[in-house]
């Protein structure tokens, strides 16, 4: 009886060899498929090893690293051909084979274009040449715009803008002076192609600004504000023998006083009204007095107009625009208007083309250039009013070219809406005899003629 107990304990032991073998044959073919497509190389099991040697448990130890077993739901029961009825097989748990996750590659992003410059002078000089009317072969990059070439702000801006145009993407100067302290063109081309590479460079520089709030600074603050002036003085001088006033037409009685007030004083009045799709209005004119339309806003036009009237009245020696009064009922947004825009363009123009005949009046007279704008009557700083922003472009024209016409008298009014046209236009004739030529701009409104200073910020 005892021989027969160890028969079927050997025929036992063999059993769980076989089921031992089936299990891990199994583990295999399901960690194999799972895995191909990651090329993970696989365990080779021996399906000779034996329960308890060394080689079994080093296999059982190398399947474990790379598996884990988790018991989510039966499997059909495995057919063991040499299986005995009295070893029957339980149902094996499905296998799950958790893989490491792979490191995802970071893709450089792409670059932006870069902008083309390597034509950039030569563009330069082709925009100069159709601005200036010197032909291309008499340009140089070492000319000096101003003192070779005539080139004042106005054509300047003139020439960057037709080159903003040429290239759209050209960065902007963070400090516009820079830009207008260079003389040459050559000058223009390397500061332009300086500040091209410095903004590549920052579309991929990533920097922490989280310690900029802590930075001291030693930089001043200047808020503005006004103060209050006393009434101009009065200097008798009168235009330069046969020159005229040249005076643009703001559609209300304001024009039809100035020119009055002015003709009494025995000055030729001529008044240029805009084309009618941005000032439709048209001010009575008192006897006397010339009147000139603009049929289109093109500069050609203009510069036509302006031919035409120094050849029938006379070279222009003043020149007074009276800027229409743009306001926006909503006082939420900032009041934009494209006609307030477009009356400035055509100022601008005419500050271009009235250059020459201005400087040379100046030399027998006095000579001057004076915008009325009609912002609050305080510069725009008692926020009561919500004007149209784009007429205060005309003190910034007005105080550049106090710098660049030296013998020109430049003088910026802002007066309130809330005045009447005579007293308006007795504002406006005051600042045209006003001798300060240090002051550049005033404003007329709630606290009566003040000007604009700047303190330091306590």
């Amino acid at each position: 009886q005892q021989g027969e107990t160890l028969r079927i304990h050997e025929q036992y032991l063999k059993d769980q060899v076989e089921y031992t073998k089936n299990f891990f044959q199994l583990v295999q073919q399901e960690y194999s498929q799972l895995i191909t497509d990651g090329k993970t190389p696989q365990p080779v099991i021996s399906t000779n090893a034996k329960i308890g040697t060394p080689q079994e448990v080093k296999t059982i130890k190398e399947v474990t690293e790379v598996t884990e077993v988790k018991p989510v739901k039966p499997i059909k029961q495995a057919t063991q051909e040499n299986t005995s009825p009295s070893s029957p097989i339980s149902p094996l748990p499905t296998p799950t084979v958790s893989t490491p996750p792979q490191p995802v590659s970071q893709q450089p992003l792409p670059s932006a274009p870069a902008i083309d410059l390597s034509d950039l002078d030569q563009t330069l000089l082709t925009i100069t040449s159709e601005k200036t009317g010197y032909p291309v072969e008499m340009l140089d990059m070492d000319m000096d715009m101003e003192a070779d070439l005539g080139i004042d702000s106005i054509k300047r801006v003139e020439i960057m803008g037709a080159l903003q145009e040429k290239y759209p993407d050209l960065p902007k100067p963070s400090n516009v002076e820079e830009l207008a302290e260079l003389r040459t063109i050559g000058q223009i081309v390397e500061y332009l192609q300086k500040l091209t590479a410095g903004a590549e460079k920052k579309k991929y520089q990533h920097k922490s600004v989280d310690h900029l709030d802590d930075l001291k600074h030693n930089v001043q603050r200047r808020p503005a504000k006004l103060q209050i002036l006393p009434p101009p003085d009065f200097w008798e001088i009168p235009i330069p023998e046969g020159h005229i006033a040249l005076i643009t037409d703001d559609g209300s009685p304001t024009t039809t006083k100035v020119a009055e007030l002015l003709s009494e004083r025995g000055w030729k009045v001529v008044v240029l009204n805009l084309p009618p799709s941005l000032v439709p209005e048209k001010s009575p004119l008192p006897p006397g007095v010339n009147r000139v339309t603009l049929q289109d806003q093109s500069e050609e036009h203009l510069q036509q107009q302006l031919a035409a009237i120094a050849t029938n009245h006379g070279a222009v020696g003043a020149f007074i625009h009276i800027h229409p009064v743009f306001q926006a009922s909503n006082s939420g947004t900032v009041a934009y208007f494209p006609e307030e825009k477009a009356i400035i363009k055509q100022v601008f123009f005419m500050a271009k083309h009235l250059k020459k005949s201005l400087n040379t009046a100046a030399n027998y007279g006095r000579s001057c250039f004076c915008t009325v704008a009609r912002l609050d009557g305080a510069f725009g700083l008692e926020h009561k009013v919500n004007f149209g922003a784009i007429g205060a472009g005309l003190f910034g024209l007005t105080k550049t070219l106090v710098w660049e016409w030296s013998k020109v008298y430049c003088r910026a009014i802002d007066l309130s809406p809330d005045i009447n046209s005579e007293e308006s236009a007795r504002h406006i004739v005051a600042e045209l005899y006003d001798p300060n030529r240090y002051l550049t701009e005033v404003a007329y409104g709630s606290q009566g003629r003040v000007t604009l200073i700047s303190t330091p910020d306590k």
